[in-house]
């Protein structure tokens, strides 16, 4: 929604985040970069809120500005810090520093090292092809030409290439700063004092794929019982936390959808840039699927299993915490993103269950 129309006079030179900013009315700040301006964008954009204002400005002023200035950095000063170390191409803990080995505890699941990869296309008849593809270590091909492995950094993206998400698990109250929601990358927020939980990803752009957490040997709900979805820097995008355990019930089923201009996660992306996370619920369809009794409703939104009957507690069920990951909006070749809707259209399907079902059939006729 629109807020008010801003000079670039007004507005307040910010070094540390390299953009010039307004204050928001939700108390954070409105951003734009000066490599916005100088390729015409006109847009500043609230992290916190779903506010913009539009910036008034002589584009002719940014023209000389050199590009270096304000391009994704692939690393990012704070989160190498506080999170990450980059190394050659992959993302590890950096147990050298004593802040990011508090930093989530540290739960490092890698997609395409030890999980699954479901690639669904649709055509006239909805078809379902799944490719279940275990213990590869090289599944980011040649076709990858994101070189941004760390969550807390931009990068413009294209269909094909691979893309680095995080999911962070703590008490919903822990996400929060003076009532405003902040990215898990933020270090106000203090999550390593907090021993939040933390799974990392790279799923492929435009492809629907099933993130799985293994909980045999990690208790979400001890960890605080609230998942977020978060990647990027500028937007700062982060999902709202969403419930996946309490002392009863563990959440097995969501849906994250990722917005370019990222329940399902969509990831949402504009000219290959992420800007919002949301999860999508698709209710309780999908629980007559987990062919397992163990499957109840809760609250008439989501598939949840009795903790007691978790593996993890000498019960039969499978509480792993499945997320399927969808796409939507343009890459940076401004081609669109379609993962979304071929989710929304199989929504009376579980992927979870699919892989869980698929795997257990291997493992008891192959293995």
């Amino acid at each position: 929604m629109s807020y008010d129309d801003v000079e670039i006079e007004d507005m307040e030179w910010n070094e540390e985040i390299q953009a010039y900013t307004y204050p928001c009315p939700c108390g954070d700040l409105f951003q734009i970069t000066k490599e916005d301006l100088r390729l015409g964008e006109e847009i500043a954009n609230c992290p916190s809120c779903s506010l913009y204002i539009t910036v008034i400005y002589n584009m002719e002023d940014f023209q000389n500005d050199t590009k270096k200035n304000n391009e994704p950095k692939t690393r990012h000063p704070v989160a190498e810090k506080e999170v990450f170390a980059i190394t050659d191409k992959k993302t590890i803990c950096n147990h050298g520093q004593n802040t990011s080995a508090a930093f989530f505890g540290l739960l490092m699941v890698f997609l395409g090292k030890k999980k699954t990869k479901l690639r669904m296309r649709n055509s006239t008849t909805i078809m379902m092809i799944m490719m279940i593809v275990m213990m590869v270590d090289d599944w980011v091909g040649a076709a990858d030409n994101n070189p941004v492995y760390s969550p807390c950094s931009d990068t413009q993206i294209s269909k094909g290439d691979g893309f680095t998400i995080g999911i962070a698990i703590s008490s919903k109250e822990a996400f929060f700063l003076d009532q405003v929601q902040l990215s898990p990358c933020d270090t106000r927020l203090g999550l390593a004092a907090k021993m939040a939980q933390l799974a990392l990803f790279r799923p492929k752009v435009d492809e629907i794929s099933l993130l799985s957490i293994d909980t045999s040997k990690f208790n979400p709900s001890e960890a605080g019982g609230f998942m977020v979805g978060f990647a990027g820097s500028k937007y700062a995008a982060r999902s709202y936390p969403v419930k996946v355990a309490d002392g009863s019930n563990t959440i097995t089923a969501f849906t994250l959808v990722m917005k370019l201009t990222l329940s399902p996660l969509v990831l949402e992306f504009q000219k290959g840039v992420l800007q919002n996370l949301f999860w999508k619920s698709f209710g309780c369809d999908l629980c007559k699927g987990t062919g397992s009794s163990s499957s109840v409703c809760l609250n008439g939104t989501d598939c949840a299993v009795p903790t007691s009957k978790c593996k993890a507690n000498g019960g039969q069920a499978n509480c792993n915490i499945g997320i399927q990951v969808a796409f939507s909006g343009t890459d940076r070749n401004l081609e669109s993103l379609n993962t979304w809707y071929e989710v929304n259209n199989l929504r009376q399907y579980s992927l979870t269950d699919l892989y869980a079902n698929a795997v257990d059939s291997l493992s008891g006729g192959l293995l």
